[in-house]
């Protein structure tokens, strides 16, 4: 699709028209937002051994470890002014 909206004529619609550049921003939102439901679904599923993917394992593991860091735990509680437990 984005070929074709480079490719088209000057008649056409295009990306330099505002109602390209917004069906073009439209198409990457939605990629983005079906990228992440897809890869959070994997992980979901990994988890709960319906599949298994090495790398979602080691995803949640990095995760972890840094959701378990002091220095990481320190720095998300200056910027959002709460102390956790």
């Amino acid at each position: 699709k984005v070929l074709a909206l480079l490719a088209s004529s000057s008649d056409e619609e295009g990306v330099t028209q505002p109602s390209g550049f917004i069906a073009l921003l439209k198409d990457v939102i939605v990629g983005i937002i079906l990228g992440v439901m897809t890869i959070s679904t994997l992980i979901f599923l990994d988890h709960r051994d319906v599949v298994h993917f090495q790398s979602a394992h080691n995803f949640r593991n990095a995760a972890f470890q840094l959701l378990n860091d002091p220095e990481t735990i320190a720095n998300v509680e200056e910027s959002s002014d709460l102390k956790f437990m």
